[in-house]
């Protein structure tokens, strides 16, 4: 019996490398695709972060931090095109954020 991948939605404050989005690639480096399909999202989406998730061959999106009144459609859109089963979010201001949409959106979060 063939079962469907558990789609993950990894979340970031910054595209910049930093503590958080470097333990972040790190998982996405050793990831388990048998198992799960992967997207990363950040609220700034231009730095290097962004480079390394797409080299890796991971949808990256960018929601825009400093359009942030139109963040929950965005990450609305993102969850419901990607069919994300679980939202995992990396940091306090992305915690504080996106764990009150998902909530909202029905999606799991870590």
């Amino acid at each position: 019996m063939h079962q469907s991948k558990i789609k993950i939605l990894h979340k970031t404050t910054l595209s910049e490398i930093g503590g958080a989005e470097r333990l972040l690639l790190l998982l996405l480096e050793n990831r388990d695709v048998k198992t799960f399909e992967y997207t990363v999202a950040s609220l700034n989406g231009k730095g290097q972060l962004a480079n390394n998730v797409r080299e890796l061959g991971i949808p990256y999106f960018d929601l825009k931090w400093k359009q942030i009144f139109k963040l929950p459609l965005r990450l609305n859109k993102v969850v419901k095109s990607r069919k994300i089963d679980i939202l995992q979010v990396h940091g306090i201001k992305a915690a504080i954020i996106v764990c009150f949409l998902a909530k909202r959106m029905g999606v799991k979060y870590i």
